[in-house]
């Protein structure tokens, strides 16, 4: 098979490993080392173009990739190794001398590909309104108008404890006259001045937030429009999530066979 790469060392120096090594916690043995050193080259020498992010300045977004190596033997006893990448690599999954996907995300009208697209257009169209000229208004009248009601508000309650204090101060004065009925009387006035400033800020509160609706009404249009699309997207991503690893898993039960049939990993 054009993915196998034999490696050109003396079997005779070698000592083989007698068991498979555990895949998160081990120690490289020297065979992988090699194989690994010899895949670098190759990846160096390779005519298609990815960024890495090793190059300075290179084009395109950097991405870093995960290779792998498994030293096998053929059906002849060859020694050599088979390579592999996770994702892909170059906007592809396919490159000569690499173990192909298992299940290839990337082919023409594949359900992968197709529900892509709907996924995608789902997003165009939440994108589409996002950056509307409508939607930008609505939404930055929106904030305007409510970060004005919140500093309008929260300044007449400042006022309302300042004069709350000066009614204080006015009542403790009347009482020193030692004039209960001159203290009942400001005692009196001071009371319909709190209620008359409780009321005022009341009725100046439910203006201002009846104004702050009116336009938050206009946003919220749009904004349950953008969190209606945006959930049918998620609900899409789940299923399209599910069905890619179903149909991995029932790809994968019927290309192991082969694979290890053709391979005797050491």
């Amino acid at each position: 098979m054009a993915c196998f790469i034999p490696l050109m060392v003396n079997e005779k120096s070698i000592v083989f490993p007698k068991t498979f090594t555990y895949p998160f916690y081990y120690q490289p043995d020297e065979l992988a080392k090699l194989a690994v050193s010899d895949l670098q080259k190759r990846i160096e020498a390779q005519d298609w173009e990815h960024n890495f992010g090793l190059i300075p300045n290179q084009k395109g977004l950097a991405i870093g990739k995960m290779f792998g190596v498994l030293i096998v033997k053929s059906k002849n006893g060859t020694l050599g190794y088979l390579a592999a990448f996770s994702g892909k690599v170059a906007e592809s999954n396919h490159h000569d001398s690499f173990v192909p996907p298992v299940f290839d995300m990337l082919k023409k009208n594949s359900f992968f590909k197709k529900e892509e697209a709907i996924i995608n257009e789902i997003n165009n169209q939440i994108e589409a309104i996002e950056n509307s000229e409508a939607y930008l208004r609505a939404k930055s009248q929106f904030i305007s108008k409510k970060q004005k009601t919140e500093t309008k508000l929260k300044v007449r309650r400042v006022e309302l404890k300042t004069l709350k204090k000066e009614r204080k101060t006015r009542k403790a004065e009347a009482l020193k006259t030692n004039n209960e009925t001159f203290f009942n009387q400001v005692t009196e006035q001071l009371k319909k001045e709190s209620l008359s400033q409780q009321a005022f800020y009341k009725v100046l509160a439910k203006r201002w937030q009846a104004i702050l609706n009116y336009y938050e009404k206009e946003y919220t249009v749009y904004k349950r429009q953008i969190d209606a699309l945006k959930e049918v997207s998620s609900n899409a991503l789940l299923k399209h999530g599910f069905s890619r690893s179903r149909q991995r898993i029932f790809d994968l039960s019927k290309s192991l066979d082969k694979t290890w049939q053709d391979y005797k990993a050491i």
